[in-house]
């Protein structure tokens, strides 16, 4: 996280017509395509796709331990 001297403060005067209260935003769609990147990396490193949506070192060895070669179990 930045520190707040280092963030620049800008006012922008023609505010976005399609955001709400003519707000611009930025990275929301950086932000959405993380957590499944994350999801297929390690789908790639290990050979196991973990669906339950919370991902933990102590949740991917589970799912190791369980597999045993199989794939998509949880």
């Amino acid at each position: 996280m930045p520190k707040n001297d280092d963030l620049k403060r800008v006012v922008i005067e023609k505010p976005c017509a399609w955001g709400p209260f003519g707000a611009k935003g930025f990275s929301e769609t950086a932000m959405t395509a993380l957590g499944p990147a994350i999801v297929n990396a390690i789908y790639n490193a290990i050979g196991i796709r973990i669906y339950n949506g919370f991902l933990s070192p102590a949740v991917i060895l589970r799912a190791i331990e369980k597999a045993k070669g199989q794939t998509d179990v949880l």
